[in-house]
């Protein structure tokens, strides 16, 4: 009689970005969880693709060449005044509000034994296509990280630096309600949700409801192994910030060069800031040029070579939810962090002073005597830049997090609905 041992699980993935090469926290764990599943599963990949920002072939080829086939979904956003009306009404949320343009016949009422959704928006993308029903999987995983209706909750007590973004702020905090009705029903098709902290899973407690939040499961992010075998230059003068130039970092760049930096050069005229990111603007990047001692790069390839040259990073994050990848990635790499509280977010046994320093948000007297302070007590910041390596290296492993995902797709990790 021949052993015959049962099929590994088939699972649909569904992405909105294609996960290689994995540089942000949207591709971050979608290449990773896919990366881990595809060696205990049968995965198959589907890219959510906006007709209206047509993707690369050549980054499709470069994954296909990774995870093998990925057919194509494509949506379009609906008119401006149809998705303003179904989010008053609760129906939608204005920034996704999603219809079906075009789907391979394949995909038709396809099923499969797990669906798996990364991020949030993938998942908003993937209900609006009606493509499938909830019992046509076994197991159903939204992964979303963080709660989308704190994103805009939080938003009116951010100081973003302009008036305008301050009235979009109070804006933000009113339409939450209706973001965080529509976030539920999403969410009440899966039997599990993934979310990165605990301070995430107790606001979708506040804003979305206890149902959903019995359903989260925490699954932080991992690091990459060789960032820790990155050795920091002890005589760099450099200080990095990396971010995407957009949305409120456009204004916490802004702050760093007019502000904060200059001071800093004032008592330290050796002192550099490398600011890493793209999608600045005209005016932002005429700042950044017209600056003391600052060099913007829009992309690098491998940013251990940034780490590595990095004697502080600088992570002026003033948002109360989420995991800071950049503050993970750099604390690995053994580099000082320094940040609002918030940069640390969902690391246990954080200690200020000790795994890195933490500055009141946009208090430019505190970022500047941190910056200063690092540059000038080269010990004391090697020991907080070990002391934080040791730290990460502790919780956050893509290891882990993939077997948290396998644990929930063999019933291992159970919700019940």
């Amino acid at each position: 009689m021949t052993d015959r041992s049962p099929a590994p699980p088939s699972v649909l993935m569904v992405v909105d970005q294609l996960p290689f090469p994995p540089r942000n926290g949207v591709t971050l764990p979608t290449f990773h969880y896919a990366d881990g599943l595809r060696k205990s599963c049968r995965l198959n990949l589907v890219l959510m693709a906006d007709e209206a920002q047509p993707f690369d072939q050549r980054s499709l080829a470069e994954n296909e060449a990774i995870f093998g086939p990925i057919p194509v979904i494509r949506v379009r956003r609906k008119r401006k005044m149809v998705r303003a009306i179904d989010e008053v009404l609760a129906r939608d949320m204005f920034n996704q509000g999603w219809e079906l343009a075009s789907a391979p016949p394949s995909l038709m009422n396809c099923k499969a034994d797990v669906l798996l959704a990364s991020p949030f928006s993938a998942a908003a993308k993937w209900e609006a296509t009606g493509l499938s029903r909830p019992e046509h999987f076994v197991c159903r995983i939204a992964a979303v990280s963080d709660c989308t209706a704190a994103e805009y909750h939080a938003r009116h007590s951010q100081d973003f630096g302009s008036f305008r973004q301050w009235l979009k702020g109070r804006l933000d905090r009113v339409r939450s309600s209706r973001i965080a009705s529509v976030e539920g029903r999403t969410l009440a098709k899966y039997q599990h949700v993934s979310m990165q902290t605990a301070t995430d899973r107790n606001l979708m407690r506040l804003l979305v409801g206890e149902r959903i939040a019995e359903r989260v499961t925490l699954v932080p992010n991992g690091v990459r192994r060789d960032y820790f075998e990155v050795c920091p230059n002890p005589e760099s003068n450099t200080c990095a910030f990396i971010a995407e130039l957009s949305s409120e970092y456009a204004s916490i760049a802004d702050w760093l060069v007019g502000e904060v930096w200059p001071a800093v050069v004032d008592e330290l005229p050796d002192a550099k800031l490398l600011i890493v990111g793209k999608g600045a603007s005209a005016a932002l990047g005429a700042a950044i040029r017209n600056a003391r001692n600052v060099e913007h790069i829009t992309f690098v390839d491998d940013l251990r070579s940034v780490y590595a040259n990095a004697a502080a990073a600088i992570c002026p994050v003033f948002k109360g939810y989420g995991l800071i990848n950049k503050a993970l990635e750099s604390m690995a790499s053994g580099v000082p962090v320094i940040g609002g509280e918030a940069a640390f977010n969902g690391i246990e046994g954080f200690k200020v002073g000790i795994h890195g320093l933490v500055c009141r948000p946009r208090n430019t007297p505190e970022f500047v005597s941190a910056i200063c302070h690092v540059l000038t007590h080269r010990e004391q910041a090697a020991q907080v830049g070990r002391a934080g390596r040791s730290l990460i290296e502790s919780q956050f492993r893509w290891e882990r997090a993939v077997g948290t995902i396998e644990a929930m797709i063999s019933g291992r990790q159970r919700v019940d609905v």
